[in-house]
């Protein structure tokens, strides 16, 4: 899979195939393989109002919150 250094956006895992670690898995070998390509840092977001699981699941994979948007 060849990453060209930009972004990776809207990466998402049908919820009838969650649970069984295939999001894990994809997003270690996307930052292994972007690892390998010289890039050193990555974030990750997400724009669902229902945000939480998705920040737990980054932060089990070592990602931390360094910032929040909120709106009205």
């Amino acid at each position: 899979m060849p990453l060209s250094g930009k972004d990776i956006h809207e990466v998402y895992i049908e919820e009838s195939h969650r649970a069984n670690g295939l999001g894990t898995q994809l997003v270690r070998m996307l930052l292994e393989k972007a690892e390998s390509n010289g890039v050193h840092r990555a974030t990750v977001g997400s724009s669902n109002r229902d945000w939480q699981p998705a920040a737990r699941f980054y932060e089990q994979l070592g990602f931390g919150m360094w910032y929040f948007q909120m709106y009205k």
